[in-house]
């Protein structure tokens, strides 16, 4: 009998490629998966659902951020980036499966989703759909068809057993279009409790909520006060030059600022 965290042990390919251009100005320094969302980078939301995983993150754009972030902020999972010059979501797949067992239990996944809970997967292949937003790809008739939908559309999450159904996955190119044309035999797994980092409002809703802030901090609203603390000690000094930010601000006269009180 397998243990909980066997089940959830995957090899997780993250397609991370793309300049995200729906996201204006927050993608201009960085890649998309390192945008904010809900106090975190996007990625992360993924590295937290699969804490026993490896993950193969594919990316091209600002690849040197993430790399340099992941250095800074490191995550607890095992990762491994991979730089790939070929166009579209099949790029980089194939040279990431030529590392991989052949008993190895493969994800694929798009970047810019976000689970509110960890999937586990018991057949293959799976596909997963949902009805949480509009996708370009959908599910009719067990047929993976282009046609926009927000019933059965297909969002970017994939399960395989193993490798040998992606044996002949091309350098470049369309993933869904090439699963649509290869993968005849399939499953559906339905979620609709999932997020999509695809456009400018998904963000700024995050960023709007009561309580908002970075994970390594906690804010509590009041009548009176807006009180902010760290609940990680590596990052108490962020908080002290933020102290010291709003002390040298008040000296130079601008009163649109909050007032510190302790």
């Amino acid at each position: 009998m397998k243990n909980k965290n066997q089940i959830k042990k995957y090899e997780i390919i993250i397609q991370a490629g793309g300049r995200g251009s729906r996201l204006r100005h927050y993608t201009w320094n960085k890649p998309k998966c390192l945008v904010s969302f809900e106090g975190k980078p996007v990625i992360f939301h993924l590295f937290e659902k699969y804490k026993e995983s490896n993950f193969h993150i594919i990316a091209d754009y600002q690849i040197d951020k993430i790399k340099k972030y992941f250095k800074i902020n490191p995550p607890k999972n095992n990762i491994k980036i991979y730089n790939v010059q070929e166009k579209g979501t099949c790029a980089g797949i194939r040279n990431i499966l030529n590392r991989l067992d052949r008993k190895d239990k493969i994800i694929i996944v798009w970047s810019d989703l976000i689970l509110e809970k960890t999937l586990i997967f018991k057949k293959s292949p799976t596909i997963v759909t949902t009805s949480s937003f509009t996708c370009r790809w959908s599910i009719k008739n067990n047929k993976m068809i282009e046609k926009t939908s927000a019933n059965n559309g297909i969002p970017g999450i994939f399960y395989f057993e193993n490798k040998n159904l992606l044996k002949s996955i091309p350098k470049s190119g369309e993933f869904v279009r090439w699963c649509s044309l290869n993968i005849k035999n399939f499953y559906t797994k339905k979620i609709n409790d999932l997020k999509e980092l695809g456009d400018f409002s998904t963000i700024e809703n995050s960023y709007n909520k009561i309580g908002y802030g970075r994970y390594f901090n906690k804010i509590k609203i009041t009548n009176k006060f807006v009180i902010k603390k760290s609940i990680d000690k590596n990052y108490d000094h962020l908080i002290k030059k933020e102290l010291k930010w709003y002390n040298e601000v008040s000296k130079l006269g601008y009163k649109d600022i909050p007032k510190i009180y302790n």
